[in-house]
Order: C-alpha cells, then sequence, then structure tokens
C-alpha cells in the first residue's frame, strides 16, 4: 500500500500579492481593479491585505469601476469594513487622460472575529474522508 499525503499551506497575503498581474498589483495600500476578474477575487485578496492593515484603497478606471463598487459593498454589507472615503479624479497614468475611482475601505473592529467564523465555516464545509 502506497500512502500519500498531502500537506496545503494556507497561503498569506504576500504570496498571493506577486501573482497579481501589471494592473492588479498591490503597492501598499492600493489594490488596482482590473474588469477581468470577480468582485469575489477582489474581496478575497482585500481581507487578506485588511487582515496585514487597517485601510485599504480600491482603485479603478472604466468598466472596472463597477467590479469596484460591488467588492467594497460586499465587504461593508457583511461587516468586515465601512467605507472611510470615495473620490474621484482623473488619471494620467495611461496614455490619455481617463477618470478614476478610488474607494477607501478600513477594517471594522469585527474583522477579526469575523474573519476568524469565516474561516471556520470553510473548515466545517470540508468534505470528510
Amino acid at each position: 500500500f502506497f500512502f500519500f499525503f498531502f500537506f496545503f499551506k494556507q497561503k498569506t497575503a504576500y504570496e498571493i500579492m506577486p501573482s497579481l498581474v501589471g494592473s492588479e498589483m498591490c503597492i501598499r495600500d492600493r489594490l488596482n481593479i482590473s474588469q477581468t476578474r470577480s468582485p469575489g477575487f477582489y474581496v478575497f485578496v482585500a481581507k487578506l491585505y485588511l487582515d496585514k492593515f487597517k485601510t485599504v484603497e480600491l482603485h479603478s478606471m472604466g468598466y472596472a469601476m463597477n467590479t469596484a463598487i460591488k467588492a467594497a459593498d460586499i465587504l461593508q454589507r457583511y461587516g468586515y469594513v465601512k467605507c472611510k472615503k470615495l473620490t474621484t479624479r482623473m488619471s494620467e497614468e495611461t496614455q490619455s487622460v481617463k477618470p478614476k475611482l478610488v474607494i477607501e475601505l478600513e477594517r471594522t473592529p469585527e474583522f477579526k472575529k469575523l474573519t476568524e467564523e469565516f474561516n471556520k465555516s470553510l473548515e466545517n464545509r470540508q468534505p470528510s474522508k
């Protein structure tokens, strides 16, 4: 009989952030939102980031603004964050000047407790052998 044991280490925010590409990369407390990923992806990444830091900014342009708003709404609706600031500005990061939406989120005092409860619920959903 051969037994194989697989150990899966939960990835930290620092291990996940390098997998983000180009415009999605985090710079300090800034997460650039892309329309190519779902709001759920950014909820996941923002929660990892907020576990380490108190605030995160979601930066978006064009159609990605919708994704940023949805991600912020999900995080706020479930009590992980409060929206600290919402600003618009003109971005000159590309060849043309485009409007940019910045949503600053701050974790709530309940953030750690809610995250622990969520992680426990995931553990309970694991299929038994």
